[in-house]
């Protein structure tokens, strides 16, 4: 959900959305490599500017930046992985039917089963796992991206699983990068094994190929063994990994 303040060419962008959230300066490291020095170079500006954390997404096949990131405090909060998907000349007849009862989210109101959804979708988030934030930062943080999902602000679409009243699962369908894009996802632990996952997935693409998407993307923590067996199983391919890296200054 972040949005970005001005760029610059000094290898960092200021995080307005995340700083007014979190309640301190928040940043995004914008170089794709970097060596030891060249990183305490832009940690020393960020120090400056009152920065008191820093994103960084690198190349895990880069032995430099891992070292350099790690030389000058970097916590290696998340393994992202991004999955896609073609859907070119695929008709939605050809993306087998969902076993789950799936429907769009029609509320303007936010179902509690959907805040419940939100919190267990984060559950191998960078935000969640890491110690430093603040207390409930990760619970208000994903409540808020759900209420924006539902809003029409970070989501086209929320699919559930379930009839009314009696929510099992949901997914976000939205756009990135001219990409149809998969969001929060999430089944109750109460329904697992009954192919709600599965369903919400092919929902989703039926989706896309209905609103003239010829591919698709998601992106989740590599440590969600079950997601990433679940999207392999609905046809996506690994196009990418990124490190993310913290730095708390």
């Amino acid at each position: 959900m972040s949005s970005s303040g001005g760029e610059n060419d000094r290898g960092y962008r200021l995080l307005e959305w995340d700083s007014g959230f979190f309640g301190f300066g928040v940043a995004r490291l914008t170089v794709p490599t970097a060596d030891t020095a060249g990183m305490a170079g832009i940690i020393d500006m960020l120090r400056s500017r009152g920065v008191s954390l820093a994103y960084w997404a690198t190349d895990p096949g880069d032995a430099g930046a891992q070292l350099a990131a790690c030389s000058n405090g970097g916590w290696l909060a998340d393994e992202k992985a991004t999955y896609v998907i073609g859907l070119r000349a695929l008709p939605p007849d050809g993306i087998p039917p969902p076993e789950a009862e799936i429907s769009e989210y029609r509320s303007n109101e936010v179902d509690d089963a959907l805040y419940r959804l939100a919190l267990q979708s984060g559950v191998h988030s960078r935000f969640r796992i890491d110690p430093r934030f603040p207390p409930g930062a990760f619970e208000r943080l994903y409540r808020e991206w759900m209420r924006r999902s539902v809003g029409g602000e970070l989501a086209r679409a929320v699919l559930v699983a379930g009839p009314a009243g009696r929510i099992s699962g949901m997914l976000t369908v939205g756009e990135q990068g001219g990409r149809g894009d998969i969001g929060l996802v999430a089944v109750d632990q109460a329904a697992r094994g009954r192919h709600v996952g599965t369903s919400l997935v092919r929902a989703a693409l039926r989706w896309f190929v209905g609103n003239g998407y010829q591919s698709a993307q998601v992106v989740t923590q590599r440590a969600n063994v079950h997601a990433c067996r679940l999207y392999r199983a609905c046809g996506f391919e690994i196009e990418q990994i990124r490190n993310v890296y913290h730095f708390w200054l």
